[in-house]
């Protein structure tokens, strides 16, 4: 069988095969190779001159063709495509796709479900969620399937393929043990105001100001627009020595950061944007390289029951209770081989979050008759 990936993103940024969205989406298209579904990427490239990026915002721009229907799609088994903009040249191109190819099964992945409170309210960006809002309801005449990492099983009145965001283990080293006294935590992410861990560096604030003594330290790498907020509270608790920014790293220098900590800290502010169940690609993350998990918002761990080193807080705005975060941290690492810690998780991730074993219900549905 063979199909096309389609994704809204320059051959520039997918040429950079090991950073980002470009990492994951060619990972996905090694596993479907890998799987007798011979897949070929396509890039809609968006054009850079000023008058189509506004007109691209206005309310009805049918005349900016961005997505036009290529004949070499004709004869595709399927056709996968990671979320666009819905829009009226979306539609036609779906409708175009299922014309010349009527028993073509087309798909399309959905990063985050829900996602209306993750998009923009600059005024600018007015036209465009109202363009979404109208035409993700008309997707089901054209769209087979959902893939959603979510737990829900009907998207847009389409049937959903859940499944779990999933990492290349292979290419993610595990991390070396630390011989810190302090207890050093790690958050990673492109920072947005979801990821909250605002909420962290309040219960710092707090715990110190209460007279805790053990050593607790965050550092939080990578960039966003709430960065000056976090520094601000940094600034505001005086933390300025237990917190660290460090902003983007890569390679040597975020392993050797990886190897200094010993808990990894997921989303702790996804109900902010109206995300209740998230299948963290962090989160897998940080299982490869070993490190146990807080997270705020539920997710698969919530129902294993024999995997100890996961650790819920409530998915609210109040400060994160440090004393829980240490005893977490004791009950992982007291009395026990650090060396064995991190090998337990990186093989539970191994076992059940490689994006192969993960993919596989999609890779079920593309390959069967129905």
């Amino acid at each position: 069988m063979r199909g096309y990936y389609l994704v809204s993103i320059s051959k520039e940024i997918m040429h950079k095969k090991y950073e980002g969205v470009a990492k994951k989406i060619h990972s996905q298209i090694e596993i479907f190779n890998g799987e007798s579904l011979y897949t070929k990427l396509y890039c809609y490239e968006s054009k850079n001159s000023f008058l189509f990026k506004v007109a691209r915002h206005l309310p009805f721009n049918s005349f900016v063709f961005e997505k036009k229907y290529n004949s070499e799609f004709n004869g595709s088994d399927f056709i996968y495509i990671r979320k666009m903009a819905f829009d009226i040249d979306f539609i036609l191109l779906l409708k175009n796709i299922k014309k010349n190819n009527p028993r073509i099964k087309v798909v399309i992945e959905l990063p985050t479900y829900p996602y209306d409170k993750e998009r923009s309210r600059r005024i600018i960006y007015f036209a465009s969620n109202i363009k979404d809002a109208f035409y993700k309801h008309k997707l089901k005449k054209y769209v087979d399937r959902i893939v959603t990492f979510s737990n829900d099983d009907i998207i847009f009145g389409i049937p959903a393929i859940k499944l779990s965001n999933g990492i290349d283990c292979n290419r993610i080293t595990s991390k070396k043990p630390s011989d810190a006294k302090e207890i050093h935590v790690i958050a990673v992410a492109m920072l947005s105001f979801w990821h909250g861990y605002d909420r962290f560096i309040e219960g710092l604030g707090l715990y110190y100001k209460s007279g805790g003594k053990r050593d607790v330290v965050l550092h939080i790498v990578g960039d966003g627009d709430v960065i000056n907020f976090y520094k601000n509270k940094v600034h505001e608790y005086g933390l300025q020595d237990k917190v660290f920014f460090h902003g983007k790293l890569y390679g040597p220098s975020l392993d050797e950061l990886y190897d200094l900590c010993e808990i990894g800290l997921d989303a702790m502010g996804r109900h902010r944007s109206g995300v209740y169940y998230n299948s963290s690609l962090k989160g897998k993350e940080y299982l490869a390289k070993g490190l146990p998990i807080v997270s705020g918002v539920e997710t698969e761990l919530d129902y294993i029951k024999d995997f100890k080193y996961y650790m819920r807080v409530s998915a609210d705005d109040s400060p994160i209770n440090i004393k829980e975060i240490i005893s977490f941290y004791d009950s992982v690492y007291v009395g026990n081989s650090k060396n064995k810690v991190i090998s337990e998780i990186r093989r539970y991730a191994e076992k059940n979050f490689d994006q192969k074993v993960c993919m596989q219900p999609l890779v079920k549905y593309l390959s069967s008759g129905n």
